[in-house]
């Protein structure tokens, strides 16, 4: 009896420790962050009157649920539960891969796209060119081809301005304006493509009336030339264009928009002006760097 009395005891003694080696201590409890709803919980948050073995099956029936993977740091008795990272496969892999390389060749193609040579603006100057000779019954350039229509036309010895007239009855905005116009006019095309056309002459009543008749003399008669208007650069500078021709933009038998071109004008110091003068200093100034 003794001898049975002895191992019952160890017994005892064995199942103890076992269940004291899966409860954390009180000084620890705030160690065990894994929250009761995901039944992963710690072994100290069950009864002491609960059996090891019932301890056990619970984490590990949590845990299998749950599909998670039990991490145990050596010499603690903190038990960490991590959840399995799905492995994506090579198809998937390259599949991503694909798309960002696509995603960054379309970036960088949009990057290298200069504003005044879209396909959008390409279509509006061939509209332009096409419109101008049968307006006046003469060439507005020659040789010129779709492959180089935007850059000749951007870099022309002329000044270019067209604005779009809008369904809504909202006022005409520019579309399209040349190098020359840019300059002449002391903008930038962020500036000034999107601004109101009636914006490049001054607020005066009588300036803005002036303007209106002639715009609506060209939309009834397709076209207007040898005009004489003064305008006014975006930092305030006036100046007389002289020779101005105007023409409508006509798709189909729609009219869409209207055009100007200007090759000479006046300050009010009574200087001419014209794309060979205005670019002169810019001329100029590269040619000293070059020596």
């Amino acid at each position: 009896r003794e001898v049975e009395r002895e191992r019952e005891r160890r017994g005892l003694s064995a199942m103890y420790s076992l269940r004291r080696s899966l409860v954390l201590p009180r000084a620890r409890q705030g160690a065990l962050h894994a929250p009761r709803r995901d039944r992963t919980t710690a072994a100290s948050a069950y009864p002491h009157s609960l059996s090891s073995s019932t301890i056990l099956s619970r984490c590990q029936r949590g845990r299998e649920e749950k599909g998670e993977e039990e991490v145990t740091r050596r010499g603690e008795s903190v038990v960490c539960f991590a959840k399995k990272k799905k492995k994506k496969s090579k198809a998937e892999k390259r599949k991503e891969s694909k798309f960002s390389s696509l995603t960054k060749q379309k970036a960088e193609a949009e990057s290298k796209i200069v504003k005044h040579e879209t396909t959008e603006v390409i279509l509006d100057l061939l509209m332009l060119v096409e419109n101008y000779s049968q307006k006046f019954n003469k060439p507005l350039m020659q040789g010129v081809e779709i492959t180089s229509i935007a850059k000749e036309v951007w870099n022309a010895p002329f000044v270019l301005l067209f604005h779009k007239l809008r369904e809504d009855g909202e006022l005409p905005t520019f579309s399209y304006v040349n190098k020359a116009a840019l300059k002449l006019f002391e903008t930038t095309w962020d500036e000034f493509v999107g601004m109101e056309s009636r914006n490049t002459a001054e607020a005066e009543d009588e300036v803005q009336s002036e303007r209106d008749e002639y715009l609506a003399k060209a939309l009834e008669e397709g076209c207007v030339d040898s005009l004489e208007v003064w305008r006014i650069s975006q930092k305030g500078t006036r100046f007389l264009l002289k020779d101005v021709e105007l023409w409508n933009i006509d798709s189909g038998e729609a009219t869409i928009g209207q055009a100007a071109i200007c090759r000479e004008w006046q300050y009010e110091d009574e200087t001419l002006g014209n794309v060979e003068t205005l670019f002169a200093e810019e001329e100029e100034a590269e040619g000293e760097e070059g020596e």
